[in-house]
């Protein structure tokens, strides 16, 4: 995945702002899907690419991977003539990194005084309640699951310590146990860490076959090692010290791999308000 895709006399663009991942065949699949859907939605603007996360762009760097952040991006976007252009993070929900990335934004624009003439800002995939509808949905139908009474579903998010996550997570699990009372929801951080998940597994004696769900963008570091990792520590290892006569399944596949969710984004973009 470049982090660009060249277009002649293009003067319209799309930055795209993802945290990264250490795990770049697991990114490349979800980040090259979403910039697949929306090249197909948006044929006549160019795709950029930034990262957010300084610990990913100096792994990046180590490795001799040209990776850009915003402000490279900003600066190659002007260097190739573009006059309009939206930027949208690939964040799951508002949190520290999309008010980082609203934050630097504005610096930046104060700062450099860029030579455009329109900047829009899209928001992250989950905001209000008819997201949280359209996105369950949208991943009830794309995980290839079919649950009968002796098999439940785990689904995972990061979690954070935000206020607006921990509303995110409660809407999401909301909807899930209307669905079905063996869809269960937990998450890295936050509040909602595995043992309390963990715990309400065990009260369900008759559960034969759990399936764990990443809700990440990427399946990436966190994936392979907090959720379905060898470790003591890690979701299916919890589970299996719990009852180790229980089938557990990772199914390691990040939300941007998709189409449904990736189509979401294409929507913010759609949305976006002006910041210029």
């Amino acid at each position: 995945m470049n982090c660009l895709k060249n277009k002649t006399n293009c003067r319209e663009a799309i930055l795209l702002v993802a945290f990264g991942s250490t795990v770049n065949s697991s990114a490349h699949l979800a980040y090259d899907n979403i910039e697949k859907q929306i090249t197909y939605a948006y044929p006549d603007a160019k795709i950029y690419w930034a990262y957010s996360s300084r610990f990913m762009l100096k792994h990046f760097a180590k490795k001799n991977i040209k990776k850009f952040d915003i402000e490279q991006a900003l600066e190659q976007i002007i260097a190739d003539d573009i006059t309009k252009l939206t930027v949208q993070s690939v964040y799951f929900n508002i949190g520290k990194e999309h008010i980082k990335l609203c934050e630097k934004l504005q610096n930046l624009i104060e700062e450099k005084q860029y030579n455009l003439t329109e900047i829009k800002l899209g928001l992250p995939l989950l905001i209000n309640d008819q997201d949280v509808g359209e996105f369950v949905a949208n991943i009830l139908a794309d995980v290839p699951i079919q649950t009968d009474r002796e098999e439940a579903i785990v689904f995972i998010m990061h979690g954070s310590v935000s206020g607006y996550g921990e509303k995110i997570f409660n809407k999401l699990q909301c909807q899930f146990k209307a669905i079905n009372e063996n869809y269960f929801m937990t998450s890295i951080e936050g509040q909602h860490r595995f043992d309390e998940c963990v715990k309400n597994l065990a009260l369900k004696k008759s559960l034969h076959k759990i399936y764990l769900v990443p809700l990440l963008i990427a399946a990436g570091f966190h994936a392979k090692k907090d959720i379905a990792g060898n470790e003591a520590n890690s979701l299916l290892s919890m589970i299996h010290y719990e009852n180790k006569e229980l089938e557990i399944i990772p199914l390691l596949k990040g939300l941007g791999e998709y189409n449904d969710i990736a189509q979401m984004f294409i929507q913010r973009i759609k949305d976006a308000n002006g910041f210029l």
